[in-house]
């Protein structure tokens, strides 16, 4: 049986993988010096925060100058695109910032906020609303250069799932994996 330690460093080098696969499939189809890496789920609760956070922070090991973690929350005051970068916080792991913004700004505000901090960022995660619960979350997504989808599998019908996936196509957002949370 693995310690916690053990499973916590197996998770850390299995986000790091996953991460470095989008990164370096994004960086061979595209020439957009900074990607932008969604994360969103079916419903609250399946692990989208957490997921974000640990692919941020997984980032650090790529050679990556500066990665932002944007936290779009449904609660959250929302903020002008043009104050993104100015938002921003440091936090206490090196190279990383954080951004809490809410998600009544829509799409096009997420995207303007977005393209402000490309200059600065080469990877922007964002931790975005569950795509299964609205067609507003779905937008978000659709903004994103590429979308993981994190889901638990015990926890929902597999019929679900797919139609969340299918929304997410028919709203144009770049679907390339599912992580398996709580499995």
């Amino acid at each position: 049986m693995e310690s916690e330690e053990e499973q916590g460093s197996s998770l850390d080098e299995q986000v790091t993988a996953v991460l470095r696969h989008v990164w370096d499939a994004a960086s061979r189809s595209s020439q957009v010096p900074t990607l932008t890496l969604g994360v969103t789920s079916c419903t609250r609760g399946e692990g989208v925060t957490t997921v974000a956070r640990l692919l941020a922070k997984a980032s650090l090991r790529l050679p990556l100058r500066q990665v932002l973690l944007v936290e779009v929350e449904e609660d959250a005051p929302a903020i002008p695109a043009a104050l993104f970068e100015q938002c921003a916080r440091p936090t206490i792991v090196s190279r990383l910032e954080r951004l809490v913004v809410g998600s009544a700004g829509g799409a096009a505000t997420l995207r303007a906020g977005l393209d402000n901090v490309r200059p600065r960022f080469e990877l922007v995660v964002v931790a975005l609303p569950p795509a299964g619960r609205s067609t507003g979350a779905r937008e978000l997504a659709s903004v994103m250069d590429r979308v993981l989808l994190v889901i638990e599998p015990q926890r929902l019908p597999l019929r679900m799932i797919q139609q969340v996936k299918d929304h997410l196509d028919e709203h144009g957002a770049r679907l390339v994996g599912v992580i398996l949370n709580k499995a």
